[in-house]
């Protein structure tokens, strides 16, 4: 069989623009994960809907937008795209991707792309500075969710 090789760095996210409508998208997204916020559900969507997205889009947006660049959009995005560019030349014999667990490009968009291309093996590499369930954890259970089913999967390694 012809093995083929994937490297997946995966980030967190980003808001797709420094606006407030955009990053409220975002924060509902990444705070809506029962990993990034334990607290049951009952109790948690009524306080993220209720007071926390109502109001934090806009001093997040102000942050944002302090960063974003006019050239780039963002920094997280452009300097993960940019580690997957570089990669790609150390490594001519995978293909490498990027994604990210709370915005596009998805995690799951890209573990399809590589599924339609037949990887066999598949290193998944968190771009996180140390583990935690928050960050790690959830990427682990999103590739699982994934996979759960499906007559494919590579051989995967997370690192």
């Amino acid at each position: 069989m012809n093995q083929k090789q994937g490297i997946l760095l995966i980030n967190l996210g980003t808001p797709a623009t420094p606006e407030p409508q955009s990053v409220r998208r975002y924060l509902r997204t990444f705070l809506g994960d029962k990993r990034v916020i334990t607290l049951s559900p009952i109790l948690w969507r009524p306080i993220l809907e209720l007071f926390i997205l109502p109001r934090r889009p806009y001093t997040s947006a102000e942050m944002y937008q302090s960063i974003w660049s006019a050239e780039y959009g963002s920094p997280l995005e452009y300097y993960t795209k940019r580690q997957a560019e570089l990669l790609q030349k150390k490594c001519p014999e995978a293909k490498v991707r990027y994604a990210f667990s709370y915005s596009d490009p998805q995690l799951t968009t890209a573990l399809a792309a590589f599924a339609a291309e037949e990887v066999t093996d598949l290193t998944l590499i968190p771009l996180y500075p140390q583990y935690s369930t928050t960050t790690v954890g959830s990427v682990s259970d999103e590739v699982m969710r994934f996979y759960q089913g499906k007559n494919y999967q590579p051989n995967l390694k997370m690192l």
